[in-house]
């Protein structure tokens, strides 16, 4: 093999090489980066989804407070 055939096949080397690093790095830095955005995101609809839960447990609440106060003034007015 000729001296610039050597030289050749060095340099292909070093640079497939660093193309490859560079493209395991990318792909770890995208892969972490997705996986901060599905958190965030899976975060937000979670809290969405809690306030819609509590906005309805709220109403049930207060739908059985006034519907105990109603019977007990019934009860206490003999309307029952």
């Amino acid at each position: 093999m000729k001296l610039r055939g050597k030289i050749l096949a060095t340099i292909l080397t070093a640079v497939i090489l660093v193309f490859l690093v560079i493209t395991g790095i990318n792909l770890v830095s995208s892969r972490t980066v997705a996986q901060q955005q599905a958190t965030e995101v899976a975060e937000a609809v979670a809290e969405n989804y809690a306030s819609e839960i509590q906005e309805t447990l709220n109403t049930a609440k207060n739908t059985a407070k006034n519907l105990s106060i109603n019977i007990t003034t019934m009860l206490n007015n003999d309307m029952g």
